[in-house]
C-alpha cells in the first residue's frame, strides 16, 4: 500500500508542542486493541513508537485488511470528523505507543492549521473540500471508505 507522508511530519515542531500539551501518552501491549470497530469514540490517535494494524469490513462483512501504520501516522480521524461510530479497528502489531488527542482538539487543528502547514491527507478533508479516493477503496454515500477489492486480514 502507497502512502502519504506521515501526519506528524506535516506539523513544524511548535504545532506539535501545542498538540502535545493536549494529548495523553499511552502504550499498548502486542495484539492490544486501541480502537474498536462500531465504538463511539471521537478522539483521535498518533502513533508515536511501534505499529498498528488497520482493518474493516467489507459490505459483505468480511473483515479486510486497510492498512498497517507506524510512526507519525494517524488514526481515528473519520470518526472525530464526522460523528459516527468507528469504521474500523486499530490494533497493536507491536509494542506501541500512542497519542490520544480529543476529537475537538483535532477538528480546531484542521480548522485552523498553523500558518505554511497543509494538515490534510487523503483521508481527511480540508477547506471543504473532499478526500479523494484512495486505490482499492471507493466513498460510499455515507462518506465513509469501505474495501472493492479487499485483501482478507489474516491474524499475525
Amino acid at each position: 500500500m502507497t502512502r502519504s507522508p506521515d501526519f506528524l511530519s506535516r506539523l513544524d515542531n511548535k504545532a506539535v508542542a501545542a498538540l502535545s500539551e493536549r494529548w495523553i501518552v499511552r502504550s499498548y501491549a502486542p495484539q492490544e486493541l486501541i480502537i474498536a470497530h462500531g465504538e463511539s469514540g471521537r478522539d483521535v490517535f498518533f502513533i508515536l513508537e511501534g505499529h498498528a494494524r488497520v482493518t474493516l469490513f467489507s459490505t459483505n462483512g468480511r473483515e479486510v485488511l486497510y492498512g498497517d501504520r507506524g510512526p507519525g501516522d494517524i488514526v481515528g480521524e473519520l470518526a472525530a470528523i464526522d460523528g459516527k461510530a468507528r469504521s474500523a479497528t486499530v490494533l497493536a502489531i507491536d509494542a506501541t505507543r500512542a497519542a490520544r488527542l480529543p476529537a475537538k482538539d483535532f477538528r480546531s487543528l484542521i480548522a485552523e492549521p498553523p500558518p505554511g502547514v497543509f494538515v490534510g491527507s487523503p483521508r481527511i478533508p480540508v477547506g471543504g473540500h473532499k478526500a479523494h479516493d484512495r486505490p482499492g477503496l471507493r466513498v460510499q454515500y455515507s462518506g465513509r471508505a469501505s474495501a472493492s477489492h479487499p485483501r482478507i486480514a489474516s491474524p499475525r
